[in-house]
């Protein structure tokens, strides 16, 4: 009976544990999508001003030969490149963030053990009784005066 008990409380610390444990490895993977999520915005942001900025340059500086303004074109290029690359790599790092959390994530999950009610809520019997009689009631009453008035008109 006691190695019985002792069984029964290792496999519900276990179990604590073990929902301790999601908890905590779905929170860390809710912190990562959020953190990678706000990089994401900033990286997108960030591109967005270094594409706007070479169309400008590239839109002010068309059909100039100088090399210095060759240059400073190629130079926003690359910024852009850039920018694109960390922005790129961003979606990727955050959909696989969106995946750890969807893994992280149970797909059933107990909130409250199932309990058996001491007596029922609704529909009560009484009532129900109650609501067939006033039925039958009225029923009864509308077809005597319907019958009334049909034989009432053929007479």
């Amino acid at each position: 009976m006691l190695i019985v008990a002792a069984i029964i409380i290792a496999l519900l610390i276990r179990d604590k544990r073990r929902s301790r444990r999601e908890i905590i490895n779905k929170e860390n993977a809710r912190k990562d999508l959020e953190n990678t999520q706000r990089m994401f915005d900033e990286a997108r942001e960030n591109y967005f001003k270094a594409q706007k900025a070479y169309a400008e340059y590239s839109d002010q500086h068309m059909g100039v030969t100088k090399l210095q303004y060759l240059m400073e074109q190629e130079r926003l290029e690359n910024e852009k490149n850039v920018a694109y690359n960390l922005y790129s790599q961003l979606a990727q790092q955050m959909d696989m963030c969106r995946t750890k959390l969807l893994e992280k994530t149970p797909v059933v999950v107990l909130l409250q053990p199932s309990t058996i009610p001491y007596k029922a809520t609704t529909p009560r019997k009484i009532m129900i009784g109650l609501l067939f009689v006033f039925l039958a009631f009225f029923g009864t009453a509308a077809w005597i005066l319907m019958q009334e008035f049909v034989f009432a008109e053929r007479a």
